[in-house]
């Protein structure tokens, strides 16, 4: 929204007072959400959930996208008779809704429906490259037991498994449901990639992301959940935020009474390992002098 607001008011001839966009994990390309877990959410989930998985908001960044499981999806019955459930078997989802939105997102403006007069940076909950021995075989993402050995399990796609953050942990337990003495119930066995990095840096792995500046995790570190983010994301932004107050329209603020130095908005942000000395360079990964 932030975006597309930016773009509006500068292609009207009335840019926004901004000069700095931050994209935290934002789906630029849309997000991902298996189609199956999409009908088990409207058959069988909460009143809320299924409210949100229909709303139009859903309907645009899902790139794939179930709302009419009964017209969209084909069931089939597993288990036997007053302890059978039904599950997806095949699904045909919508993709239009999202494909016009971001048409129409990328055809503000010549910049890719990006604004001009901001400088934007973006951070991915995420490495952008498979890492290096890694089991490329997609593991199985539900896993539903019912009474008598019963069962029924749902492999992951590709988009599951691909690098990005992974879906929230409270989104994840609504698909957990275990029965008195663990005869039936469902899991999800793996978290699955809610937005890509590709989507959240705008490029693929080997591509570059329109951006000034962006912030991936490094490849040997696992992906967070969506609504995290991790100490290397918060010091990229601060340094972010930092960068455009510069010493010249910073206001200077003095320490504790009593004190002679004064310092400015650049002040040297503490990492983890570090004990930097007055007047001396930070790590070199958040390098910064004092004031």
């Amino acid at each position: 929204m932030a975006r597309w607001a930016l773009v509006e008011a500068e292609e009207s001839g009335a840019s926004l007072p901004v000069s700095l966009l931050v994209l935290l994990d934002t789906p630029n390309r849309g997000a991902n959400l298996h189609p199956a877990l999409q009908a088990m959410t409207l058959r069988y989930c909460a009143r809320e959930d299924k409210a949100a998985l229909q709303s139009e908001a859903a309907r645009v960044l899902l790139a794939s996208h179930i709302d009419k499981p009964a017209t969209q999806v084909v069931w089939k019955k597993v288990g036997l008779p007053l302890a059978d459930r039904r599950v997806p078997a095949t699904w045909t989802p919508d993709t239009s809704a999202h494909q016009a939105f971001f048409a129409r997102l990328r055809g503000l403006n010549d910049n890719n429906g990006y604004p001009k007069h901001a400088r934007i940076v973006a951070v991915a909950n995420s490495r952008r490259r498979v890492r290096r021995g890694e089991n490329a075989r997609p593991p199985d993402l539900l896993r539903l037991w019912l009474p008598w050995t019963f069962g029924w399990t749902l492999p992951c796609t590709d988009e599951d498994v691909q690098p990005g953050s992974v879906l929230p942990p409270d989104y994840r337990n609504r698909f957990r449901a275990y029965l008195p003495l663990g005869i039936a119930g469902a899991y999800l066995r793996t978290a699955p990639t809610f937005v890509s990095a590709e989507s959240a840096l705008d490029a693929g792995p080997n591509e570059t992301p329109p951006f000034p500046a962006w912030y991936a995790r490094p490849d040997d570190l696992p992906a967070l959940s969506h609504d995290d983010v991790d100490v290397g994301a918060a010091v990229f932004v601060v340094r972010e935020i930092l960068r455009g107050v510069g010493p010249r329209h910073a206001r200077p603020f003095r320490r504790a009474p009593g004190t002679r130095r004064t310092l400015r908005a650049r002040v040297p942000f503490p990492c983890s390992g570090s004990n930097p000395k007055r007047g001396k360079r930070l790590c070199r990964h958040h390098a910064s002098r004092t004031v």
